[in-house]
Parts: structure tokens; sequence; C-alpha cells
């Protein structure tokens, strides 16, 4: 399997998780207001997410595929 940047999987899964109408940030929350529809939904975005993520880390230049600028990091090491 290809070794692909960091930034370029997290853009992706973000992205993909969006399109699935699931906002996600640095973390993931569940909150108690959530019922089991929402709950649904949410694995729904993952199975989705997560199928198509392993299926572009099969082909190397995932950075090169992404149409928009990678996710980078706020804070960076000195």
């Amino acid at each position: 399997m290809p070794t692909q940047a960091k930034e370029a999987i997290r853009t992706l899964f973000t992205r993909a998780m969006l399109e699935n109408g699931v906002l996600v940030g640095a973390s993931h929350n569940v909150c108690y207001a959530h019922d089991d529809a929402d709950v649904a939904a949410v694995f729904a975005a993952y199975d989705v997410t997560l199928d198509r993520l392993a299926q572009e880390l099969e082909q190397p230049g995932l950075d090169e595929r992404i149409d928009t600028p990678l996710i980078q990091p706020v804070f960076q090491v000195r």
C-alpha cells in the first residue's frame, strides 16, 4: 500500500464526512441530545467515508487528486 500524506488523509476524511451530513473537527463528540436516528446517520456516514478512504489509500497520489487545499496544522514544532 502506498504511503499517503497525513494532511491529505485528514482532508479527504473531513470532506467525505461533511458530504455525508456529519460535521467533524479535531475530535469525535457524542451529545446526550442525539437520538437513535442521529447516531444511525453518523454510523452511516462513517461507513461510506471509511470505505471511500480505504479505496483512495490503495492508489498513490491522494494529495494530487484532492481538488481543494489540504488541511494544515495550525501549530508547528520550531
